[in-house]
């Protein structure tokens, strides 16, 4: 077979794959609606790793924060066109992991099934690259990142503070979309979850979704304890706590969260947080959280925190991207 038939049968088959896809009702218009004319509270030209005041930001994306595999078919399709269409430039960078080439692979899949040409892995690695001006000029070319791993402290240690982290903040702000699978989407957030020592802490994250604490594989690791527990104990402001499954995407756009994919997104706020009880040491024996479990189709304002309902009929996705 001629390759150039065979480059137009891929073609063809990607497109009816694109064209397969259907999403709830009104999200497709509300990813392709235009922004809202208003005041960003995003940082652009901040250092990352240098966490706002919490409360004083909200995430307004584009972002997409998946909570691990399976990548939900409905969060690429929304990618591919955040970045402009099948043929953008797409960056999968397994910074948040030490096997970057195995992490790496969902993640080119992803995109390369759906006939994505441009995909590049760039196997960001250490500190020194990060902090490289050549490092941040390519990442800055592409049209889109994906970030991914399954070790966050690993990401932060490469990327927190660093040019590469400041070249994502301006990308963000100039309409190009970051987003994080696993690990790659808990660094994301203002603050996240880690085990040290045998403990769960509480760590500055890169910034890009100010006040969001986001915590993947939510529900199959059972971490709605653990996420509760850290936001009761106060001292984290007016963090909102975003736990996503695995198979499951949140994607934010102009300051609200959409959910896309088979599980669920679990939003904890601690603004109504009243303590009911003490261990003794000035540790609540318990506290009351406001909790909404989204599935797939609601929102969530990031601003007002209150959700938005989705008409459960399907759409087809437009079948021209």
């Amino acid at each position: 077979m001629r390759l150039d038939r065979l480059s137009d049968i891929t073609s063809e088959l990607s497109s009816n794959l694109v064209k397969s896809i259907v999403f709830p009702t009104g999200f497709w218009e509300w990813l392709t609606r235009p922004l809202a004319d208003r005041r960003r509270d995003r940082k652009a030209g901040s250092k990352s790793g240098e966490v706002a005041e919490s409360g004083h930001g909200v995430a307004t994306g584009p972002l997409v924060l998946i909570g691990g595999a399976p990548i939900p078919d409905e969060a690429v399709v929304a990618l591919i066109h955040l970045v402009g269409g099948r043929s953008a430039a797409m960056a999968v960078v397994p910074v948040a992991t030490r096997d970057p080439g195995r992490a790496a692979e969902e993640g080119v899949r992803g995109f390369t099934r759906f006939g994505m040409r441009k995909v590049e892995v760039l196997e960001l690695t250490t500190r020194e690259q990060a902090e490289s001006e050549e490092w941040a000029r390519r990442l800055s070319s592409f049209d889109g990142v994906l970030l991914c791993g399954e070790d966050p402290l690993v990401g932060l240690d490469i990327l927190a503070g660093t040019r590469c982290a400041r070249t994502l903040q301006e990308m963000m702000a100039a309409g190009k979309p970051v987003a994080g699978l696993a690990a790659g989407a808990a660094i994301l957030g203002e603050r996240l979850l880690v085990e040290q020592d045998g403990k769960e802490t509480v760590v500055a994250g890169l910034g890009l979704a100010p006040s969001l604490m986001v915590d993947p594989y939510f529900t199959q690791r059972a971490r709605f304890s653990r996420m509760a527990q850290a936001l009761s104990q106060g001292g984290l402001g007016n963090l909102l706590g975003v736990g996503v499954d695995g198979g499951t995407a949140v994607v934010i756009r102009d300051e609200e969260a959409r959910v896309l994919g088979e599980g669920s997104a679990t939003f904890l706020s601690p603004e109504e947080s009243v303590p009911v009880g003490d261990q003794g040491n000035g540790t609540p024996g318990a506290a009351e959280l406001k909790v909404h479990v989204l599935t797939d189709g609601f929102g969530l304002n990031l601003r007002t925190r209150k959700p938005t309902a989705a008409v459960r009929e399907p759409a087809e996705a437009a079948g021209n991207r």
